[in-house]
């Protein structure tokens, strides 16, 4: 029922601005424990965040409206493929002959499986599909896969030649969206900023680096020709693969990265956007 409530009044807010949703938490403040146990209600509440954050009159013809139209298409062809499994996770395989478990005499091995990409940037996909914009841009799911088929190799290596420990501070992290900063005064710089997930296959680490959904940070990439595709993925893979072996190293090299919510991260990637076309 509380559900029901939720859902109705969050449309009504739809029309609001920025303020509705603010207001409403401090009318009714029982609504946060609800929020927080109904994934549902907390998927709608972050989609309408996004969709403050994307909106814009699609009524208005101009000069990036034929760029828009031009996304909508791409993301139409990847959109499947944005939902299959992509990125890797470990799982815990039992040998199905035999019933009963025995401490002593473990029948359970580890196993790399594809997983989807987070929840978070799949319900992010949802808004962006209504309101595409070329202030953000998507990284496509065949170039994501292409990241992650590298990090599936070293995992597996690591499984094959030391097992279980072989993954102990094993940690990837995936490139899902960018926004370009073109320098508008002499002291300014040119970069890409980029918003990826800190995908931690460690298990008996998984707990103490917060929630899943807290797992998101920005790398920023600096170089002159941000047209140029093949530096942007060479400069991104090498920070990729920098950071999984600082990590290897010192667990704790984590903290550094400041990882925090989607929108966080997506509110930085934004704001400093300029002069993406």
């Amino acid at each position: 029922m509380a559900e029901i409530v939720i859902f109705k009044t969050l449309d009504k807010l739809s029309n609001f601005d920025k303020r509705g949703l603010a207001t409403c938490r401090l009318v009714c403040k029982k609504w946060n424990s609800t929020i927080s146990k109904v994934p549902s209600v907390k998927r709608k509440l972050f989609q309408y965040n996004i969709h403050n954050l994307l909106f814009y009159d699609k009524g208005i013809y101009d000069e990036h409206y034929v760029r828009k139209q031009i996304i909508t298409r791409e993301l139409t062809e990847m959109w499947d493929n944005f939902h299959q499994p992509i990125i890797p996770a470990l799982k815990m395989i039992e040998d199905d002959l035999d019933d009963s478990y025995d401490e002593e005499n473990d029948n359970r091995a580890l196993s790399i499986v594809p997983a989807l990409l987070p929840s978070e940037f799949l319900s992010f996909l949802d808004v962006y599909n209504e309101f595409p914009s070329n202030r953000i841009r998507l990284y496509s799911p065949k170039y994501i896969g292409r990241v992650a088929d590298m990090q599936f190799a070293m995992t597996r290596e690591e499984l094959t030649l030391s097992g279980e420990h072989g993954v102990r501070k094993m940690v990837h992290v995936h490139p899902l969206c960018y926004s370009k900063h073109y320098k508008t005064t002499i002291s300014d710089k040119q970069f890409i900023n980029v918003l990826c997930y800190v995908n931690i296959l460690d298990q008996s680490e998984k707990k103490e680096y917060g929630d899943p959904d807290e797992r998101f940070f920005v790398i920023m990439l600096e170089f002159d020709n941000l047209q140029d595709k093949e530096t942007h993925r060479a400069l991104l893979v090498e920070q990729i693969q920098s950071i999984t072996q600082n990590v290897r190293h010192n667990i704790e090299y984590l903290d550094d990265l400041d990882m925090q919510t989607f929108i966080r991260a997506f509110k930085t990637v934004l704001k400093q956007q300029s002069f993406n076309m």
